[in-house]
């Protein structure tokens, strides 16, 4: 029987990118178990792996309770290791990907365990800021050395990779897979586009817009909602899907623009289908992504994307699959323009186009071809 661990610095990732791993590879018959900070105690996660292993890390990789715990990470991680001897130990996200590949370093080959990482989008990058480019690219290059194989997910964290690693053990993949089955507009019927319509109190002329993110700095919220403001339309909307500590901030912000009639705070959604289905096109200004998954979700529902010209928005919207707008100062009036381009019925037929475009290419993000390219990977 082959054994996996799939790492992660804390549960949403697994839950949000690799259950079908799990469910995969344990049709196989293989032991897939999993290690990440208070997992155990997740009842969404349990089914899908044989054991749940908790650690002590955090996100932060910063963070002071992060430095305390960093040598009984390393500790539980050597432990687990030399105790299951997997065939495949898969680690993802910046703490626990470098704190298991340390632990391993000396040890991977003895035990005749792969290390493998899937960067979802290096915390260095073009536009970053200097100091923290530099320190995330160095740990980047020192725990390269302790990995066999690096996968990434756009073009330039690959040149990146390749500026530290050999090209065969480099391998770009079209991120971790998107159920298209599950992400078509057919799915949606009409009836639950009008209930989400009526919900937020859109009239039959208003246009909504979206955005699907958590309330954090990278992503830019701020700037959807200067956006909107610039429109100088009062039939637009826009609906915001997720929680996080910026929320509140971005409340007043809307206040502020007297756009609180307008700008529609959703929470938390567990099937954001309707709203992407319902939207004239989703907004995403943020300011770093790897591969953004709310962005291959609108293109399989044929839904426009207005996103920043970045590593990962632009790999997927690039070539007319979408709208990319430049940073800089012309930022915020180039997501309007987008918007009020978006929102004219005579740009419908070319709309229709894009969209198209945009679900052919991401075709190949099929979480069906991914599970098998992954096989494939691991068979190596």
């Amino acid at each position: 029987m082959k054994k996996i661990l799939i790492v992660t610095t804390v549960p949403v990732t697994l839950k949000a990118f690799l259950l079908p791993y799990a469910d995969y590879f344990r049709g196989l018959g293989w032991k897939v178990d999993c290690l990440s900070r208070e997992v155990s105690a997740d009842e969404e996660c349990a089914p899908h792996f044989d054991n749940c292993f908790d650690i002590g890390w955090g996100r932060n990789p910063f963070s002071i309770s992060n430095l305390a715990a960093f040598r009984g990470c390393v500790k539980k991680a050597r432990e687990l290791a030399r105790k299951e001897r997997y065939d495949i130990i898969h680690v993802h996200t910046p703490v626990a990907a470098f704190i298991t590949r340390y632990a391993l370093k000396n040890i991977r080959a003895a035990l005749g365990t792969k290390v493998i990482y899937t960067a979802h989008g290096f915390h260095f990058h073009s536009g970053g800021n200097c100091f923290k480019n530099f320190i995330f690219k160095m740990a980047e290059r020192v725990a390269a050395k302790w990995t066999d194989l690096l996968i990434v997910m756009n073009n330039e964290d690959h040149r990146a990779a390749l500026s530290f690693l050999p090209p065969e053990r480099v391998v770009k993949m079209n991120g971790v897979g998107l159920d298209l089955e599950y992400y078509s507009k057919a799915k949606i019927p009409p009836e639950k586009i009008s209930e989400l319509r009526d919900s937020i109190g859109l009239g039959p002329s208003d246009k909504l817009f979206s955005y699907v993110a958590e309330f954090n700095p990278g992503k830019c919220h701020a700037d959807a909602i200067r956006a909107l403001a610039e429109t100088n339309n009062e039939h637009f909307h826009l609906a915001f899907a997720g929680t996080g500590g910026l929320m509140g901030e971005m409340k007043r912000l809307a206040d502020e623009l007297n756009l609180s009639g307008r700008v529609h705070f959703m929470g938390f959604q567990s099937d954001v289908r309707p709203l992407l289905a319902a939207s004239a096109a989703m907004l995403m200004p943020s300011a770093r992504e790897g591969l953004p998954r709310s962005v291959m979700e609108c293109m399989a529902m044929r839904t426009l994307v207005i996103g920043s010209d970045i590593r990962g928005t632009s790999d997927l919207l690039g070539d007319r699959c979408g709208i990319l707008v430049r940073g800089g100062d012309k930022k915020i009036a180039g997501f309007a323009e987008a918007m009020i381009y978006c929102a004219d019925e005579r740009n419908a037929r070319e709309a229709d186009k894009t969209a198209e475009l945009a679900y052919n290419r991401i075709k190949n993000f099929d979480i069906k071809i991914l599970v098998k390219e992954h096989e494939e990977l691991y068979a190596k």
